[in-house]
């Protein structure tokens, strides 16, 4: 399933990971980097390979946190405001590509999407 993922991502140069980051950067730009680790789900420092990696791509920029000189707030450049276009589609082909696979019914998969607008709105309050 990964693979399937990776390969849908090459075109954009970007990994799942990083995929997830912009995601979650298009609703809440200019997070610090250990409100952006524990979105993902990961310790503040794991994130730091990743976001460098998003930063020599210019998809993102590091700027240093206004209310806390000691940490740095990861912020989206022009080129990955504009990801967020073709992204969308890139949604689509995931979700097919799931589909597809046999991991998920179709039943499964409208509950999945569900519980997922589910979480990204209780996430964003």
């Amino acid at each position: 399933m990964q693979a399937a993922f990776a390969a849908l991502l090459e075109p954009y140069d970007l990994t799942l990971a990083e995929y997830r980051a912009l995601q979650i950067l298009w609703t809440e730009d200019g997070l610090a980097s250990k409100q952006l680790a524990r979105k993902l789900g990961k310790e503040g420092s794991s994130i730091t390979p990743m976001v460098k990696s998003l930063e020599e791509k210019h998809f993102v920029q590091r700027r240093e946190n206004p209310a806390d000189a000691r940490s740095a707030c990861v912020f989206l450049t022009e080129k990955g405001k504009q990801a967020r276009i073709p992204a969308r589609t890139l949604d689509g082909q995931l979700l097919a590509c799931l589909q597809h696979s046999g991991a998920l019914q179709e039943a499964d998969l409208y509950t999945l999407l569900r519980l997922l607008d589910k979480a990204l709105i209780s996430l964003r309050t």
